[in-house]
C-alpha cells in the first residue's frame, strides 16, 4: 500500500515541490507514518525517506552500501533526479544566496519598446516595471504587480488538458527528442555528484592524517585550500546541469504530467520552479498594458488547440527538442 505513496512523493519532488509541501499533499491521500502510533509524515521524515536509497534496491548497512532482496519500488535513474534537485536546493541553502527568484524573471518582453521587465518588492508584495533602457524610445507602459498577471498565466494553464488515451501515444514521440539529451545531463549531473562525494572523503582522511600526525598542518591546509576550490567548481557544475532547461526536469514524461497537470504544479511550486515551468511552456512573451501575451511552445500548443482532435501527433514540424 505504502508503494503508492512512495512513487508520487518521489513524482512530486521531480517537479519541484517541497518537503513540506509534499508531505501535506500525501497526509491529505491517506499516508501516516510506518510507526506503531502512525501519526502524520512530518516534513523531516519526507525528505529522509526520499534520500533513502532502500527504495531502489540498494540499503547502507556496516559503513557501506549492497543490494537488497526486496523489488524496487522506483528506478535509480528517479532516484538520482531527485538528489540532484536535493542537492542544488542544499548549495543554494549552504551558501546562503540573497538573490531573490520571480516568477516572471527573464520571461517578458515590453510591447511597447521591446525592453524586459524587471520584477521589484513594495510592502511585501511583488511588482514588475518595464526597465525601459533603449535610448529614444518613450514608453509609457505602467508598472503592474504580479498577482494582476499570475490569474492570466492560469487562465492558459486550464487549457492545456489532455486524456489518458493520448498519453501513451504522445510519449514515444516526445521520447525520441529528450531521451538523448536526457542521457547526458543525468550522467553529467551522476559524475559530478560521485566526484564531489570523493573530494568530501578525501577532505575527511586529510583530517585524519593532520590530527594523527601524518601530514603537518600547513600541508593540510594547502591540500583543503585545493580541493575546496575544486568542490565550489563542481558545485557550479552540478548547479548548472541541474538548472538547465535540458536538464532531468524537462522529460519526455515530466512535459507530459505537466501537460496534464500544469496549472496545480504551478499553483503548488515556489517561484523559482514557476519560473522554470514558464520557461518550459512559453516563448517570446510580452506585456501591454497589464495583460500578458503569452505563447505556448510546442507541443503545449497544439495540445490547446488540437486537443480534440489530436491531428498534432502526426506533425513532423513540432518542436520536439528542449530548449537551449
Amino acid at each position: 500500500i505504502r508503494k503508492q505513496y512512495i512513487e508520487k512523493a518521489f513524482q512530486l519532488r521531480l517537479e519541484g515541490m517541497s518537503f513540506r509541501s509534499i508531505a501535506k499533499i500525501l497526509k491529505d491521500d491517506g499516508l501516516r507514518a510506518n510507526t506503531k502510533q502512525q501519526g502524520v509524515v512530518s516534513q523531516s521524515q519526507m525528505e529522509t525517506m526520499l534520500k533513502n536509497s532502500f527504495y531502489f534496491g540498494v540499503m547502507k548497512y556496516d559503513g557501506g552500501t549492497h543490494p537488497h532482496k526486496y523489488e524496487p519500488i522506483i528506478t535509480k535513474q528517479l532516484f538520482d533526479s531527485v538528489q540532484a534537485i536535493n542537492d542544488v536546493r542544499n548549495i543554494e541553502r549552504n551558501k546562503t544566496l540573497t538573490k531573490q527568484s520571480y516568477t516572471f524573471q527573464g520571461i517578458l518582453k515590453c510591447a511597447t519598446c521591446g525592453c524586459s521587465y524587471s520584477s521589484y518588492v513594495k510592502k511585501g508584495r511583488v511588482y514588475m516595471r518595464c526597465t525601459k533602457s533603449k535610448e529614444g524610445v518613450i514608453c509609457n507602459q505602467p508598472p503592474t504587480s504580479e498577482e494582476t498577471l499570475l490569474p492570466q498565466v492560469t487562465e492558459l494553464l486550464e487549457k492545456l488538458a489532455i486524456t489518458e488515451q493520448v498519453v501513451n501515444q504522445v510519449l514515444d514521440i516526445l521520447k525520441k527528442g529528450h531521451d538523448d539529451i536526457q542521457l547526458y545531463y543525468q550522467t553529467a549531473i551522476s559524475e559530478t555528484r560521485d566526484k564531489i562525494d570523493r573530494l568530501n572523503k578525501k577532505m575527511d582522511m586529510l583530517y585524519d592524517d593532520r590530527l594523527d600526525g601524518r601530514i603537518t598542518t600547513n600541508e593540510y591546509d594547502i591540500y583543503v585550500t585545493k580541493y575546496k576550490k575544486d568542490k565550489d567548481e563542481l558545485d557550479k557544475k552540478l548547479i548548472d546541469y541541474t538548472n538547465n532547461d535540458k536538464s532531468f526536469v524537462v522529460t519526455a514524461e515530466y512535459l507530459l504530467k505537466l501537460a496534464q497537470n500544469a496549472n496545480q504544479i504551478f499553483n503548488s511550486s515556489q517561484p523559482a520552479q514557476k519560473n522554470k515551468i514558464l520557461r518550459t511552456l512559453l516563448a517570446n512573451c510580452k506585456i501591454n498594458q497589464k495583460r500578458l501575451q503569452l505563447n505556448l511552445l510546442q507541443p503545449f500548443s497544439s495540445l490547446v488547440s488540437d486537443s480534440k482532435s489530436q491531428n498534432w501527433l502526426g506533425r513532423p514540424d513540432s518542436n520536439r527538442q528542449p530548449r537551449s
